[in-house]
């Protein structure tokens, strides 16, 4: 659960850029998400 609200803090302070990366990472990982985090960073990346 903090994982997604500090990516969303790094999303508004840094830009997507670091955020992007981080969701990109953890989906090339197979890391399972609930259906909520999915939600969570579809908003962050915008997709």
């Amino acid at each position: 659960q903090t994982d997604i609200t500090n990516v969303r803090q790094l999303a508004q302070d840094k830009g997507n850029l670091w955020s992007i990366l981080y969701l990109r990472m953890r989906r090339d990982m197979k890391i399972a998400h609930s259906d909520q985090e999915i939600m969570e960073e579809k908003a962050i990346v915008g997709a």
